[in-house]
């Protein structure tokens, strides 16, 4: 493709590797996605958006959850110049239930496994947020070789602590 996009090495280094991807959308792509979980029983979320009453919406993960990689994150602003996924998935519950007052909260940062969100879960449980997106995996498997049953038990606890905070 004409251009380039963001790799960990640089925008420019790995410029013979990288591949282009849009993530433009024809309009309705997403209605069913929130129609399924709108009538999902565990998304009570979907509950409070639907009467417009005020939502947080939370994210804790990694870099990819900071948007580290994303076209459009921090320095990089390459095609096609898109925030990371949290904004997206934000952004679209805006676009959906326009009427309803959200807020964002973010507390991910690179490099975090599911043993440090353990230490970081207890100062975002008291936000009590609606919908909590927990996106650990990539640094457990790589640069700190966490067992499959250690992450297994860490995302166990982190859903207890959020779960009983709210």
């Amino acid at each position: 493709p004409a251009g380039f996009i963001y790799s960990p090495g640089g925008v420019k280094k790995h410029n013979a590797y990288d591949i282009e991807v849009s993530y433009e959308y024809a309009e309705g792509d997403y209605d069913a996605f929130f129609k399924n979980c709108g009538q999902s029983d565990s998304l009570h979320v979907f509950e409070k958006l639907k009467k417009g009453e005020p939502v947080c919406v939370a994210f804790l993960g990694d870099s990819i959850s900071l948007g580290a990689q994303a076209s459009g994150a921090f320095l990089v602003k390459a095609k096609p110049n898109r925030p990371g996924y949290t904004k997206l998935v934000f952004n679209a519950l805006q676009k959906h239930y326009p009427d309803t007052p959200m807020r964002y909260l973010n507390q991910s940062s690179g490099g975090k496994t599911t043993t440090c969100a353990l230490t970081q879960a207890p100062a975002l449980a008291p936000e009590k947020p609606d919908l909590l997106v927990l996106a650990f995996g990539m640094n457990d498997a790589t640069g700190a070789r966490v067992s499959s049953r250690t992450y297994l038990e860490n995302t166990r606890k982190l859903v207890r602590i959020f779960r009983e905070a709210n």
